[in-house]
């Protein structure tokens, strides 16, 4: 809102007002890497700076509550009705407080008065001054100070909405809103009575009545001057009835403008931020995405904290009057970054790092897909503070179309042997950040480095010790203090993205340089934090020796049948037309299936199924979760289930697999995110490979496009025919909560080989293995698998036909013959709660600072995590160790098979068949060998199938 007048502005900011609404905007999960909430923060200070940014006052005071005032005194149920505040905002004030007064603002307080008195007081000094004044608030209660001089702005409607969707209000907006002026808000208050304050009112009458006699008579005291002509006459008793009452809720609703304070506009002026402090804050709690919004005026360090009026006694933030000082941030290094640019300054490097005995590398390229992506130029850092940066790809345009070498560059064919031998020199320690795509460039530009060991990766040091963010910007502001330049300062976004090719060789080097540089300096950094937190042998022993593997995996890729997949993209095609015309006969007219809108509307209120929520948006919820538990209320919900599945699994993977094939190699090269949960397992994308589902015959029939490769492997294999080898961990999870737990009865049906779901259908429902049913066995597989992911009867009842009493009963016998395993759950959650983390059997941990939450939903969900990180990670550390010694296996025995793919406990292989017994067995005796290294009590079971495609296997017996 710009000035209407050359008046300076004063801009006084309910400081509560925009604390509440944070803390109901941002979702309560959001917490730093060291464990500390932040979601209110995050939120007040974003939401804060925006309006700095908006409306760029000359003058800025935020006013705060400072607990009991004398409305409290005055009237005792005064807010009674108002809950305390959540413990888990609490917790936030004194960060928030802190933010505020390292961004140079000016707070006001004054005990026994509320932050509306103050701010009301404020207003109208200010207006004595000449000054023009813009309130900030939540709260309507404020809308009584506007006048010609004073404006308000108060968020959009709803409890969530932002300031970014801001409503002004002069004196004219407020009539638009009440009918009246604002000066007679406090009368209407009197009336109506106001429930969030606990105001009573007068019992009767409403808003209507209450602006029709505002409009008649103005002020409470005026209507009571003219009680006796107010009809009807239910009206006037009332009014009468409870005079005392509405006197008393006037008063009570009055913004006291007198409030034994001064404004002082030295202490007030804007652009006074301490931006050093306020950088630092933003490293403390992460706050790297707002960097970018704070204000560009010139920061003025002020020489204590500007608090006026303070007690500290009564006062809620109980902080001191001067924070400790934060760790300088420091600015770029650039004094010795260097290019090379001819082959005398590359020999001096080799030279320079054969000194130092270290190689902190990083790769420009000209796109992040490392299939794809050309090489420009290679940094390389000896030494912190040193670094230099290589460049031979930079182009410059001819023409629209053309591009051709800028000058003083180096050949890259001169370039690739020397640092080939360099970075096979096993006397030296690599470091990188995010090294497989760096080591899948280089490979890919003909650099032998197919066994090259990385020392140290900052990336994945960052992601085990659980950084919320792994990039390496963010973690260069968080742990060092410096403030990096960001790629798009470089090239650019959206359609005015360029690619660093194109980018000046002085500006590329700077950059390149500064992130070799940085990523060498993160690595001591890393060193403490991985000691202290005792994740040493996660880091060095499972997740670095991986990176060859995985970039070795990516590099080969997967063959696809695309013939095939374009056969099954005609059949779901019939599939899914075939379904629409279905959906449409039951509902009885067409509508568009894939509307959430229109599928919420015709399921809740053409059907009047029951069980529809809606969303913030207003809107039914029709997602996989709602619809599951309306399976079989009507014939429609399961038709549209159908409906998405199969529309999914065509545009995901059926037509989107062809598209993804590369042209050099013919193949399907999926990206594996080596920590891709907070558990430690792996995932995939471009395409996700994780995800393709087995238990259905599309499912499988996606699956059969994967294909051994004869063409592009005649090289390797000859004339031998290629195939598949499918190696996978049998029950890997319920094995490691038999050992976990400790219980008797899993670990010896595991010790005798018995069928663990058969077994455990007999144990339950009291009968002879022998005895179990197909349906009986099928519902303790169901328990089995899901009892670590917290599944309920109710959960029970949703994957198997069977009623909710029979779930409960299955349940409740469960819990009596698998004791331990029901301890080992109910223990769990609690022992995370004294310690603040859960960890496998090898010592990853996952920090839960969310099983203390205050709001139960994310409270629960944190528990059900807790209960699967122990088995889901460990089973992931398991598999990700036997993936590196069977590919240690594979080179040493000189085999010709390559790994694939890994898809949760599965690996797969591609090899010729001549091979396939000597896999087998290498395979088989490497994966279930990891069972040493944490002395199992039940053994680990690889089983093993082979065949032409990944649908299509037989059982391979050793």
């Amino acid at each position: 809102m710009s000035s209407q007048s050359n008046k300076p502005r004063l801009m006084l900011i309910d400081g509560f007002g925009l604390i509440f609404r944070a803390y109901h905007a941002v979702p309560p999960g959001l917490v730093t890497s060291r464990g500390e909430l932040t979601n209110a923060t995050f939120g007040f200070t974003s939401m804060l700076l925006e309006v700095l940014r908006r409306e760029m006052p000359q003058y800025i005071v935020m006013a705060f509550d400072t607990g009991r005032t004398f409305r409290h005194d005055d009237y005792v149920e005064y807010k009674a009705n108002r809950s305390e505040m959540p413990e888990d905002l609490r917790g936030q004030l004194a960060r928030i407080r802190e933010i505020v007064e390292a961004l140079g603002i000016s707070i006001h307080e004054a005990v026994g008065f509320e932050a509306d008195d103050v701010i009301g007081t404020l207003a109208r000094q200010a207006e004595m001054m000449g000054l023009e004044v813009l309130i900030i608030t939540g709260d309507n209660d404020l809308l009584q100070l506007v006048n010609k001089h004073t404006h308000a702005a108060l968020p959009g409607a709803g409890p969530k909405a932002r300031f970014s969707e801001v409503r002004y209000f002069d004196v004219d907006k407020v009539k638009e809103k009440y009918t009246f002026s604002p000066e007679y808000i406090p009368d209407y208050k009197a009336i109506t009575g106001d429930k969030s304050d606990n105001i009573p009112g007068i019992p009767g009458l409403g808003e209507v009545t209450a602006r029709k006699l505002i409009n008649l008579y103005g002020h409470l005291d005026n209507i009571y001057a003219h009680l006796a002509e107010i009809k009807p006459p239910k009206v006037q008793t009332a009014l009468e009835t409870f005079r005392e009452q509405a006197l008393k809720s006037k008063y009570l609703a009055t913004i006291v403008t007198e409030v034994p304070i001064k404004l002082d506009l030295d202490m007030a002026r804007a652009h006074q931020m301490d931006r050093d402090r306020v950088v630092n804050i933003f490293r403390e709690v992460e706050f790297r995405s707002l960097l970018n919004h704070l204000p560009d005026a010139p920061a003025i360090v002020k020489a204590s904290t500007k608090v006026s009026n303070k007690n500290e006694q009564l006062n809620l933030w109980d902080m001191p009057e001067v924070a400790p000082e934060a760790p300088e941030t420091k600015p770029e290094t650039e004094s010795k970054y260097k290019l090379i640019r001819d082959s005398s300054a590359l020999a001096k490097l080799v030279e320079r790092v054969r000194q130092t005995s270290v190689l902190s590398f990083d790769t420009e390229t000209t796109s992040e897909d490392p299939m794809r992506a050309n090489l420009v130029g290679v940094s390389i850092a000896p030494t912190p503070d040193e670094s230099y940066y290589i460049p031979i790809g930079h182009v410059k345009a001819v023409s629209s179309a053309v591009f051709e070498l800028l000058p003083d560059q180096l050949e890259w064919e001169e370039v690739r042997p020397v640092l080939e031998e360099l970075f096979n020199d096993s006397h030296i320690r690599k470091i990188a950040h995010h090294a497989k795509y760096d080591l899948a460039i280089l490979q890919r530009h003909g650099m032998a480095l197919e066994r090259l060991d990385i020392s140290f990766d900052t990336m994945l040091a960052a992601q085990i010790a659980g950084k919320t963010s792994s990039r390496l910007k963010d973690l260069a502001f968080e742990e060092l203090g410096v403030e990096m330049t960001r790629i798009d300062a470089l090239i650019g976004s959206g359609k005015n993205q360029t690619t660093m090719d194109r980018v000046p060789i002085e500006t590329a080097g700077q950059y390149a340089a500064a992130d070799a540089d940085n990523t060498l300096k993160l690595v001591s950094v890393f060193e403490k934090d991985l000691s202290l937190n005792k994740l040493e042998k996660v880091f060095h022993e499972i997740e670095m020796p991986l990176i060859p593997v995985l970039t070795g995996m990516e590099l080969v890729g997967v063959a696809l049948d695309t013939a095939r997949l374009g056969t099954l993209s005609t059949s779901l095609y019939q599939k899914i037309s075939e379904l629409e015309k279905n959906i449409f006969n039951e509902v009885g007219h067409q509508f568009n299936i894939n509307s959430p809108d229109q599928l919420g509307k015709v399921l809740f209120e053409e059907l009047g199924l029951q069980g529809g929520k809606k969303t913030a948006t207003k809107k039914f919820s029709t997602d996989k979760k709602t619809l599951d538990t309306l399976r079989g209320a009507h014939a429609v919900v399961d038709l549209v289930l159908e409906y998405r599945q199969f529309g999914k699994l065509k545009s995901t993977y059926v037509d989107s697999l062809p598209l993804l094939l590369n042209l050099e190699t013919g193949r399907v090269h999926t990206s594996f995110q080596q920590i891709g949960a907070s558990s430690g397992r792996m995932s995939s994308n471009n395409p996700n490979l994780q995800n393709i589902p087995i238990r259905t015959e599309i499912g499988r029939e996606v699956r059969r496009a994967f294909i051994a490769d004869n063409i592009s492997n005649k090289r390797l294999f000859g004339n031998d025919k290629a195939i598949l080898v499918s190696a996978d961990y049998s029950q890997i999870e319920l094995r490691l909560l038999a050992h976990l737990t400790g219980d008797e009865r899993l670990t010896s049906a595991f010790l005798a080989n018995k069928d663990i779901h058969r077994a455990t259908a007999a144990d339950v429902f009291g009968i002879p293995e022998e005895q179990v049913t197909d349906d009986m066995r099928r519902v303790a597989k169901t328990v089995n698998f899901g009892i670590i992911y917290g599944l309920s009867a109710f959960g029970l009842t949703q994957q198997i036909n069977i009623t909710y009493q029979e779930a409960a009963a299955f349940i409740e016998n469960y819990k009596a013959k698998y004791p331990s395993v029901w301890h080992y759950l109910e223990s769990t959650p609690e022992e995370a709660r004294k310690t603040g983390f859960v960890q496998t059997l090898f010592g990853r941990r996952r920090y839960m600072p969310e099983l203390n939450a205050g709001n139960p939903i994310l409270r629960k969900e944190a528990e059900r995590a807790a209960i699967n990180m122990p088995v889901q990670g460990t089973a992931a550390d398991i598999v990700k160790i036997a993936m590196r010694r069977v590919w240690d296996a594979l080179n040493s025995q000189k085999l010709r098979a390559k790994l694939l793919l890994q898809v949760h406990d599965e690996l797969v292989f591609e090899a010729p068949e001549s091979e396939l017994p000597e896999l087998a067995a290498l395979v088989h005796t490497h994966m279930e060998a990891v069972e040493k290294d944490v002395q199992l009590s039940v053994p680990l079971k690889a089983d093993l199938k082979y065949g032409l495609n990944w649908g299509e296997m037989e059982k391979y017996a050793l």
